[in-house]
C-alpha cells in the first residue's frame, strides 16, 4: 500500500483518535504501512500536515507510519496484527485484502471497488461506508472487545482466502472455463 488521501488514512487518524482518546484504548497501535507516495490518481497528501495532526491529537505514541517495507516485512505485519483496516474512498480489487485473509486476519474495508466481494459482513470482519470515521472506530472497538470472535473472523478470513483466492484454485477454474469450449 501507500500512505495516499485515497486510501482514507485521513479518516482512519480520526477514528484512531476516536479509539485512544475517546473510548480510552490508550495501548493500541496503528501502522500505517507504506511509502508516501503520489500516483498522479489522488491529490498528494502533505506528510507535515498528516504529523501535526497526528502530534495535535496525541497520537505519537499510537500511530507509527512505517515508510517503504520489503515482502518479508510486509508478511511479518500480516501475522503480527490483530485487525487488518484498508478505508480506501476508491479502489480497484486490492491485493491486500486477500493477503491479509491470508494470514488470518479479520478484514475492516470500505464499500468500494473490489473490497465488497472480499468481506463478507459480519463473517470475516466489516463492510463500511468509506469517509465513515465513526463507523469505522466502532467496527474496529467491536473487534477489541470480542477477542472470540476477532479469532472467529480472522478463521473465516484464512479460510475464504484458501478456498477463493488460492492461485492452483484459480488456475483450475479457469481451465475448467477454457475446457468447456
Amino acid at each position: 500500500g501507500r500512505i495516499a488521501r485515497i486510501k482514507g488514512i485521513e479518516y482512519l487518524i480520526n477514528a484512531a483518535n476516536t479509539i485512544v482518546n475517546i473510548y480510552g484504548y490508550k495501548d493500541i497501535l496503528f501502522f500505517l504501512v507504506g511509502p508516501h507516495s503520489y500516483a498522479g490518481v489522488d491529490k498528494a497528501i502533505n506528510m507535515a500536515d498528516l504529523l501535526d495532526n497526528i502530534r495535535n491529537l496525541q497520537l505519537d505514541n499510537n500511530i507509527i507510519l512505517t515508510g517503504p517495507i520489503s515482502l518479508k516485512e510486509v508478511r511479518d505485519f500480516y501475522h503480527a496484527c490483530d485487525i487488518f483496516v484498508l478505508p480506501s474512498l476508491a479502489e480497484g480489487d486490492p491485493l491486500v485484502i486477500v493477503e491479509a485473509m491470508a494470514s488470518g486476519n479479520p478484514i475492516i474495508g470500505t464499500k468500494v471497488g473490489g473490497i465488497p466481494h472480499k468481506i463478507k459482513n459480519g463473517w470475516n470482519g466489516f463492510l463500511i461506508d468509506s469517509e465513515d470515521e465513526r463507523q469505522l472506530a466502532d467496527s474496529i472497538r467491536y473487534l477489541i472487545d470480542n477477542p472470540e470472535e476477532r479469532k472467529k473472523m480472522a478463521e473465516n478470513s484464512r479460510k475464504l482466502a484458501v478456498e477463493e483466492f488460492d492461485w492452483a484454485r484459480i488456475a483450475d477454474k479457469l481451465s475448467l472455463v477454457y475446457s468447456m469450449e
